[in-house]
C-alpha cells in the first residue's frame, strides 16, 4: 500500500478497523507478551494509537511504528496528533 495512493484509499479504512479491533483484543491485562510493528504507518490511519503506546507496555504489548520521516506523521495526522506520537514514545531510533 505505501506507494500507491489507489491502494490506501481502498484498502485504508478496512485495515484501520482491523487494526483497531486486534488491539483491542490482544491489549488486556494478563495475556501473554506480543509485540505489534506498524510499518510505513503513516499510510494508515489508526486513530487510538497515543492510548495503545500509553497503555500498552503494562498489558506486555511492545508497539513499534515505523515512518520514513516525522513530516509524514503531521502530514496525515495533524500536527497536534503527531506530537502526541512522537512525544508518547519509549524510545526514538533514527538513521540513514
Amino acid at each position: 500500500m505505501g506507494n500507491n495512493p489507489q491502494k490506501t484509499q481502498v484498502y485504508g479504512a478496512v485495515i484501520s478497523l482491523y487494526i483497531a479491533a486486534l488491539t483491542r483484543l490482544i491489549n488486556r491485562k494478563g495475556h501473554l507478551k506480543c509485540s505489534l510493528v506498524f510499518d510505513e504507518f503513516a499510510t494508515i490511519y489508526f486513530n487510538g494509537i497515543d492510548n495503545l503506546i500509553a497503555t500498552a507496555r503494562s498489558n506486555k504489548v511492545a508497539t513499534t511504528i515505523a515512518v520514513q520521516d516525522a513530516s509524514q506523521l503531521i502530514f496525515h495526522y495533524g500536527k497536534e496528533q503527531a506530537e502526541v506520537i512522537m512525544n508518547i514514545t519509549g524510545n526514538v531510533i533514527s538513521g540513514r
